[in-house]
């Protein structure tokens, strides 16, 4: 089972590149991730893992309230219903249902992430 995670630093703002660390299995996992703003290292909260791999809280920022949501771009999916709209006068509307079939495929077959409330740090 492979892991990954993805955070913004917690210092750098809202403006601060992504850091992300992945390993093969939960074990693997360093103690620390280096700051991708300033090189300093972010402790890590392996404690929060399972001994399955599974989550008892953030690993980056150590809350214990996550949630999950499908990692798609927000982005794309909002352009995917724009178009629909746009389209949907000369298309009879079909493209409204040719957008609600597209969503529909990427709610069941899209992969989900887990996701802090505090740091929004991504699980994957």
């Amino acid at each position: 089972m492979s892991v990954r995670l993805e955070q913004t630093c917690p210092r750098g703002g809202a403006h601060a590149p992504v850091e992300s660390v992945e390993a093969e299995a939960p074990a693997e996992l360093p103690d620390a991730l280096p700051c991708a703003t300033d090189g300093e290292p972010h402790r890590l909260h392996r404690e929060h893992l399972t001994a399955e791999g599974g989550l008892r809280g953030c690993l980056a920022c150590g809350h214990p309230e996550l949630y999950t949501q499908k990692d798609f771009p927000r982005a794309a999916g909002l352009t995917i219903v724009v178009v629909a709209a746009v389209l949907a006068p000369f298309t009879w509307y079909l493209s409204l249902v040719a957008a609600a079939a597209i969503d529909a495929a990427i709610w069941w077959l899209g992969p989900d992430v887990v996701v802090c409330y505090v740091c929004r740090a991504r699980h994957h």
